[in-house]
């Protein structure tokens, strides 16, 4: 009795696992739901509706979704005008631009060494294009590193400029 009930609960478990996967969540929690509770786990596993970072990343691999290139948020292929930041679509940005949404994606991924490097490569902080400061884009990423990296270049390259 016991080893079939012991095997009912992994194939559950396993359940939750593919489930949980293919919806844009953490399979191994999934997993542990899905032993520890049996069938109604596997169930819950089955019902949980997709993550939505698991529906954007498909979406954007689908064309379902388009990322703005000055806020780097998801919105409709359609949209003429990005929700997010005002970004209307087919205006160019200001040459610099790029290296400004570098820094921006490097302060995301926690990336210190790419965001001493372009402001070693004489990026001006303050003149960002993009919608929100770096100095604020970092202390919306709780990155401290990065905040106390960009508020020392901040106020040397505003000493440098008086």
């Amino acid at each position: 009795m016991f080893p079939t009930v012991l095997f009912i609960w992994v194939i559950c478990a396993v359940v939750a696992v593919i489930a949980a996967n293919s919806k844009g969540r953490d399979p191994l929690a999934w997993g542990v739901i899905g032993f520890l509770f049996g069938p109604l786990g596997a169930l819950v596993a089955v019902a949980v509706p997709e993550s939505e970072p698991g529906k954007e990343k498909q979406g954007l691999q689908t064309g379902a979704l388009k990322t703005c290139p000055r806020c780097a948020e998801s919105v409709k292929p359609q949209a003429q005008v990005c929700k997010h930041c005002g970004h209307e679509f087919g205006s160019p940005l200001p040459e610099d631009a790029a290296a400004h949404r570098a820094l921006q994606s490097a302060i995301a991924a926690n990336d210190i060494d790419t965001v001493r490097q372009l402001i070693r490569n004489g990026l001006v902080l303050a003149s960002n294009p993009l919608p929100i400061s770096h100095l604020e884009y970092a202390e919306m990423q709780e990155n401290a590193e990065a905040v106390e990296l960009l508020a020392y270049h901040l106020e040397s390259q505003a000493h440098q400029t008086t």
